[in-house]
């Protein structure tokens, strides 16, 4: 026999819990490396670990980014700034945004200086690296990178911050000072956050990479360069095959003298102003003059940086809010002096020691004439060669 017992339902007395759904860029779906253009987000903690004064320090050490206008840029037309730039596209074709709202922009162009986004308050930043002209318009065709700012700040925060390089130099302080709290039952929120940062100058010369001008991205220091009408190597390979000539800027060379050796008679020879060169090329007179290791590797910056913002909930469907934004910074740059070559001429005095009594006596008869000297007679001498100095 069977007994049918009627089943009495359970109450379960655990209250699930909800997390807080917070939308930042309404346009952005947050998938970080799921979606078909991937969304890569920087935490606060990343920027915090990075002990850098400025953001594109930070978002330039990943791969979606190109180091566009930094603190590295010596001769850009506006120093001191700090733009993205998504996929070397250029920097007025990244979008920047702050809490799902397109900034100022900073320039002509629409590019936009993000030193103007307070550091102690970013919360994270989000990056969609695939185009997003579709959904933000042509000023987002690189992509948009969207930085979160804590909007609902309570307190005081202040925070210092020390830094340089493991040889000692390119110093780097902030110093920042944020104050905010709530209102009207919490309804409202007012924040202000005040910053100063500098950075120390570091010059070409403190490193062995950057000490030498002439390297370039197609030709870097060490590379060789043919020439292509190089007759000693058409003489070398008819030596051995008759019908047969060197390709030109091909893999064999040799000076056009015939040898192997540079003309000084050495090989690697070292200029007097300090640049090395393989000895297929004689490098002339403008070799003497390193103008690489008097330029500026790391821009020198202070900046004053003031951000504020309140917001008022009216309701659940209406909200006020403000924000204000200040920077101030100057930043140095600094460029070698041009040397002057031989094509490159200047107005001396009667009076110079180095003109003979002649020549003065010449110029003085005729006070309305004027002596252009060749650069490199009037630096070298016309009887010495610039490389025998």
């Amino acid at each position: 026999m069977g007994l049918a017992m009627p089943a009495v339902a359970q109450e379960n007395d655990q209250v699930s819990q909800v997390s807080d759904i917070v939308v930042t860029g309404s346009r952005i779906a947050r998938q970080d490396y799921k979606s078909s253009s991937p969304i890569v987000t920087v935490s606060a903690e990343d920027f915090q670990a990075t002990g850098a004064v400025t953001i594109d320090s930070l978002m330039n050490d990943m791969p979606q980014f190109t180091p566009s206008v930094s603190s590295t840029s010596n001769n850009p037309s506006n120093g001191g700034q700090a733009n993205l730039d998504l996929r070397s596209l250029g920097s007025k074709r990244t979008l920047v945004l702050m809490n799902g709202r397109r900034l100022v922009p900073s320039n002509s162009d629409g590019s936009v200086d993000v030193n103007l986004i307070p550091t102690a308050l970013i919360k994270s930043v989000e990056t969609i690296s695939g185009g997003a002209s579709a959904a933000y318009g042509s000023d987002a065709v690189a992509g948009v990178a969207n930085f979160i700012i804590n909007d609902s700040f309570e307190g005081v925060q202040i925070d210092a911050q020390y830094g340089q390089t493991d040889r000692n130099d390119g110093e780097t302080e902030s110093y920042s000072l944020t104050i905010g709290g709530n209102f009207a039952d919490d309804k409202g929120n007012a924040v202000i956050s005040i910053n100063r940062s500098t950075r120390a100058m570091i010059y070409n010369a403190a490193r062995e990479f950057s000490a030498i001008s002439g390297a370039s991205g197609t030709t870097p220091l060490g590379s060789t360069t043919f020439d292509a009408n190089n007759l000693p190597s058409d003489a070398l390979f008819k030596q051995y095959f008759n019908s047969q000539s060197a390709v030109n800027t091909g893999a064999i060379g040799y000076n056009t003298d015939g040898t192997l050796f540079a003309h000084q008679g050495a090989l690697g020879f070292k200029s007097p102003g300090g640049i090395e060169y393989d000895g297929f090329h004689n490098p002339g007179s403008n070799y003497l003059f390193n103008t690489g290791a008097l330029n500026y590797l790391q821009l020198p910056l202070e900046r004053w940086n003031v951000y504020s913002s309140a917001r008022y909930k009216v309701n659940d469907n209406a909200e006020f809010y403000g924000n204000a934004l200040f920077n101030q910074y100057v930043a140095d740059q600094e460029l070698a002096a041009t040397p002057a070559s031989s094509a490159t001429g200047f107005r001396v005095p009667s009076t110079n020691p180095f003109i003979g009594a002649d020549l003065r006596a010449l110029l003085d008869s005729r006070r309305q004439s004027q002596l252009l000297v060749p650069a490199e007679q009037a630096l070298y001498g016309s009887g010495r060669p610039p490389r025998q100095l």
